[in-house]
């Protein structure tokens, strides 16, 4: 038998940061290994790229809310946690106390793009 109880507001915070280091360590390892891909495959292409364009903005959003979701889903789904709860101790579990199913993680990854998750 495992006692539940609700992560601290400190938890939950420490969580939020380390999560979001490991989520930028991601984009960076992402956009360094594209740029690669690109040089390699087609270096012509790279000298097209304007950074500018409402194109290139919106696919850098796109690409960042699924490497974010991406992070969220298969750590919680796969291990119960993510790296930061791995650091504090803290796991996703439902309020019975269960393993969440993949579509509710899902779900709650997705929650995380409402930009007031750092006050809750």
């Amino acid at each position: 038998n495992v006692e539940v109880r609700t992560a601290s507001t400190g938890q939950r915070f420490l969580n939020y940061l380390i999560d979001s280091a490991v989520y930028y360590v991601l984009i960076i390892v992402f956009v360094f290994i594209s740029g690669i891909a690109m040089a390699l495959l087609a270096p012509d292409s790279l000298a097209d790229i304007d950074e500018e364009s409402s194109g290139f903005t919106l696919l850098s959003y796109v690409i960042a809310i699924l490497i974010m979701v991406g992070y969220y889903t298969f750590m919680e789904s796969v291990f119960g946690r993510t790296i930061g709860k791995f650091i504090t101790g803290t796991y996703v579990v439902t309020k019975d106390g269960k393993t969440p199913g993949t579509g509710t993680i899902f779900l709650r990854s997705l929650s995380r793009l409402v930009p007031f998750e750092a006050f809750s």
